[in-house]
């Protein structure tokens, strides 16, 4: 009897474990802005065709569940590429062919809106290799001016075969340039589910 006790107080320890495992974040410093914006980058550029005007700053005075967020301010919009006013967190490492969910929130005053979600790896994520996708896609959300959670669940596999990604040197890319206005975002979390 005190090895089968034994054998399932094993089990159950492995089985918390994982499960623990699983369920920690991949983004473990600032992912609530309350360190300002360490382990984020910003960035707003433009080309011949287009020249976007924004401020992204740290608003500590509307957050989702503390103080902090990040306000975007958006003058010019950048229809041409929403990726052109942008915040960016490096230094990620996803393993190849596991699931993962991202999520955040999200909140404006644009009833349709959107944001751009890019995980990629390039040079200015860390990367030796040339620019590879993971995830590409707009993430839409009710802006009724209250905040919204935004997630999306994928498999950490090349999302272009031309151009493959380097797993160990990824980045997360949130894109505001499509419209004019003021976006907030808060509460980063990235984490494995299998």
């Amino acid at each position: 009897m005190k090895k089968n006790h034994a054998l399932i107080t094993g089990l159950l320890c492995c089985i918390l474990c994982i499960s623990s495992y699983a369920q920690k974040t991949l983004i473990k410093e600032n992912h609530t802005f309350t360190e300002n914006l360490k382990n984020w980058e910003t960035e707003v550029w433009g080309d011949t065709r287009s020249q976007p005007k924004a401020k992204i700053v740290i608003d500590n005075k509307d957050g989702h569940d503390d103080k902090a967020s990040i306000k975007v301010l958006i003058d010019k919009a950048a229809k041409d590429n929403p990726n052109k006013i942008f915040l960016l967190r490096k230094g990620l490492k996803l393993k190849k062919g596991k699931t993962y969910t991202i999520s955040f929130w999200a909140k404006s005053r644009v009833a349709d809106d959107s944001v751009r979600l890019l995980i990629y790896s390039s040079e200015e994520t860390g990367s030796s290799k040339n620019w590879g996708g993971v995830v590409e896609r707009d993430l839409r959300f009710l802006g009724d001016g209250t905040w919204q959670q935004l997630s999306h669940t994928f498999e950490a596999k090349d999302k272009y075969p031309g151009a493959p990604a380097d797993f160990g040197d990824l980045g997360i890319s949130i894109g505001f340039g499509s419209r004019k206005g003021e976006y907030h975002v808060d509460n980063f979390k990235l984490v494995r589910i299998d």
